[in-house]
This record gives structure tokens, sequence and C-alpha cells, in this order.
């Protein structure tokens, strides 16, 4: 888990493509030439761990980043 700022996060992943060797990126939507990312909510997060096609280390992940969210400064 790592939490990055806006800036931050759009200067890092702005020359990410839409996939790679590891799958589909997953994006909130496109902004202008470059992407955001999917907010941190219950829904999202949530969601996307209990979806059949994440796999158990991302799914542990997920949970793991949700259930911390406050120590992770999140909240």
């Amino acid at each position: 888990m790592c939490v990055w700022d806006a800036a931050a996060f759009d200067e890092i992943f702005a020359g990410m493509g839409e996939h790679n060797e590891e799958g589909v990126l997953v994006v909130g939507a496109r902004a202008g030439d470059g992407y955001r990312g999917v907010p941190f909510t219950a829904e999202n997060v949530l969601g996307y761990a209990g979806h059949p096609t994440t796999l158990p280390a991302g799914r542990a992940c997920l949970t793991l980043a949700w259930r911390w969210r406050h120590e992770l400064g999140l909240v």
C-alpha cells in the first residue's frame, strides 16, 4: 500500500498505458491526457477484493489496506 498526494500520483503514473504484462489498468476515469485513480472507498476497495478475478495476493493487500486505513492516514 502506498499513499500519494494527487500531484505526485499524476507525475508517477503519467506515462502508464492502459495495460501491461500483469493485466488491465483499473482507473476511475480518464482526465485529459492521463488517468486518475479509483477513490479509496469501501465500495471500491471491498468490491475489487471480492471480485472473482482478483488473485488472493491482491485480495489480501486490498483488505489489509482497508482494515488499516486509519493508521495509513486515509480517513
